[in-house]
């Protein structure tokens, strides 16, 4: 059980790294990068909120 834990703690910071690395992407309008850093934020919010039953 110590391991969702764990995997739960790396999604949110995955979540939070993702939306500021996309912030500072669409400042310098790396467009690519952007929709790739929101995709990968979308990704790591889906399995935090509806994990894969085991």
């Amino acid at each position: 059980m110590m391991w969702l834990l764990l995997f739960q703690i790396a999604l949110v910071f995955i979540t939070i790294h993702s939306i500021l690395n996309a912030y500072q992407l669409f400042r310098v309008q790396n467009w690519f990068d952007f929709v790739y850093r929101l995709s990968l934020c979308a990704a790591a919010l889906t399995l935090l909120f509806n994990p894969i039953p085991i």
